[in-house]
């Protein structure tokens, strides 16, 4: 039980005690936006949960910072200013580490939702989220993407061709 607590965020009581390398992950998100606002509502929120946060203005920026710190989750934010945001989606899922990518954006119906994984994307966060909404969906994410991690690694150990 200990251990879905820790993959969803939660720190366990005596953190100095649990020497598990999986009691040390922290949840780590990148977040592509341009908005201030929004970005500082996500570091407000980040801060308060004890996640590690950084920051890409642009796709470009972002796949960059994927690629070279391995971040597993990315909150990709649709501003709606004319770019396509399959092409950025797609780009972002499809990078060496293939992280988990959310897409923020003010549209957040069940259409949205299905674009978004049609185009590799995890799930859609409603601009208007609130703050436990927004905890809950990155929570779910970031499990993913550590069960994710973690296949990888028993699929490699337990490979036939290994």
């Amino acid at each position: 039980m200990l251990r879905w607590t820790q993959l969803l965020g939660f720190r366990p009581k005596h953190l100095a005690t649990d020497s598990r390398p999986e009691a040390n992950r922290t949840i780590r998100l990148l977040a592509i936006t341009a908005n201030d606002q929004f970005y500082s509502g996500l570091v407000d929120i980040a801060g308060s949960c004890g996640w590690e946060i950084r920051r890409a203005s642009s796709v470009k920026e972002g796949l960059e910072v994927v690629r070279s710190l391995g971040m597993p989750l990315v909150l990709f934010d649709w501003d709606e200013s004319g770019h396509d945001w399959r092409h950025g989606l797609n780009r972002l899922a499809s990078a060496h580490c293939h992280p988990c990518v959310l897409l923020a954006s003010r549209v957040a119906d069940e259409n949205m939702r299905q674009e978004v994984i049609r185009f590799h994307g995890y799930d859609v966060l409603p601009r208007s989220a609130d703050r436990d909404q927004v905890v809950r969906k990155i929570q779910f994410a970031w499990f993913r993407s550590e069960e994710r991690r973690v296949g990888k690694e028993c699929r490699s150990r337990w490979s036939p061709y290994h």
